[in-house]
């Protein structure tokens, strides 16, 4: 799903709660929420979950990206996983 900014704008995720910097570094980085995998085992396959750098914190989705500074979710992904 394409979330639209304005015109000219849009990315694979939700914006709300983000700030236009953390969300052009996750664009940057390829970064996309599918909701349908959010039902998914997410223990298996390249999600934020499994990534080195995803750690649970205080942000508007609850959980972080150590490496793209990103406030992401466990169904995300982006070109930046690393295996924990």
């Amino acid at each position: 799903m394409r979330y639209v900014e304005d015109s000219e704008t849009y990315h694979d995720f939700p914006g709300e709660g983000r700030t236009a910097e953390e969300v052009k570094r996750a664009k940057s980085a390829g970064y996309v929420e599918i909701e349908d995998y959010s039902e998914s085992d997410l223990n298996k396959g390249y999600f934020c979950q499994t990534c080195e750098y995803f750690t649970k914190a205080k942000t508007s989705t609850g959980f972080w990206c150590n490496k793209v500074k990103f406030p992401d979710r466990p169904y995300g992904c982006c070109n930046k996983w690393d295996r924990k």
